[in-house]
């Protein structure tokens, strides 16, 4: 399983990593419902077009099962998906290698295997939960039957998409990322090593190697092979939740802005949040700077957010 080479040097690019990074840092955590920015750099925010519609997390850290954030969680990775395949079918690649898992790799896959967990100095908290992820217990007491849950029709039935969203996002989604995490390449030494990786306020260019794939950081996750896998898993469930509602909830397929979507009454949203712009948009060095200025805006104040950050 390999992504072509141009595809990997697309999700590699500058452009996207900030892309994919800004939009989980603005919308994903503290960020922007929790008092963690000044009302100063919010409005600086919104000026450099940035702004979240709907934060996926309110002001107790609770993720937002209610509101359209789930529904903007599934859309942008919808055309991340999209263009990916375009990417890896223009140039001969794989096809299989951006198709979603037909079902969440059990501990005795060979293919999939589970990274082992690794020990970083200081961090108790992260060691423990580490090793608890990548247990073979947590497979089948946790994730198995969170994957029972979302591929069930009867549970999907009468729930909104954005409510679907939200429950994958902040469950198996985070999970998946972090049980299949590998030690973090460290630009220092070129090699992967025992640490949490990258700093949230470090978006130097050193980042931007196509090696610097970690799972379990916003900026790097999507270079990684695995990533496909896992987002092609989770956006098969919106067909699942299509399946299970279009007889009863007034349900029909439309293109959105690009990519098959959705449009009834269980759809509470038509003008979906990517960020600054669409995903896949002809970056420019403009679209750069502007994200650059997002991010020296943001993290003047807080980290960064982690796949294990719940």
């Amino acid at each position: 399983m390999s992504l072509h080479e141009k595809t990997t040097e697309f999700l590699a690019s500058r452009a996207v990593r900030l892309h994919h990074h800004l939009w989980h840092q603005i919308r994903d955590t503290w960020n922007w419902a929790r008092g963690g920015m000044t009302e100063v750099q919010k409005k600086k925010i919104e000026e450099l077009g940035w702004k979240p519609d709907y934060p996926s997390q309110d002001a107790n850290r609770r993720w937002d099962t209610t509101g359209p954030a789930g529904e903007d969680f599934l859309f942008m990775h919808r055309q991340m998906i999209k263009k990916v395949k375009e990417i890896q079918s223009e140039n001969g690649g794989n096809m299989t290698s951006v198709s979603g898992w037909a079902s969440v790799p059990s501990p005795n896959s060979s293919e999939f295997s589970v990274p082992e967990a690794w020990e970083v100095y200081g961090a108790e908290g992260f060691n423990r939960f580490l090793k608890v992820i990548k247990s073979d217990d947590y497979y089948y007491m946790v994730m198995r039957e969170w994957q029972r849950t979302y591929t069930d029709k009867s549970w999907l039935k009468g729930k909104t998409l954005a409510e679907v969203g939200a429950k994958i996002e902040s469950t198996i989604h985070n999970m998946m990322h972090m049980r299949w995490c590998d030690r973090p390449w460290d630009p220092r030494t070129g090699k992967r090593e025992e640490s949490i990786g990258q700093d949230g306020n470090d978006i130097s260019k050193k980042w931007d190697d196509p090696r610097a794939n970690w799972l379990g950081h916003t900026y790097s996750s999507h270079v990684n092979p695995v990533f496909w896998k896992l987002h092609g898993w989770v956006d098969d469930r919106t067909e699942d939740w299509y399946e299970a509602n279009k007889d009863s909830s007034n349900l029909e397929k439309v293109n959105l802005r690009g990519v098959d979507w959705y449009k009834g009454e269980l759809v509470l949203n038509s003008d979906l949040w990517t960020g600054g712009m669409d995903f896949g948009h002809e970056p420019s060095p403009q679209m750069i700077k502007k994200m650059e200025e997002v991010s020296e805006v943001l993290f003047g104040k807080n980290d960064s957010y982690h796949f294990y950050d719940l």
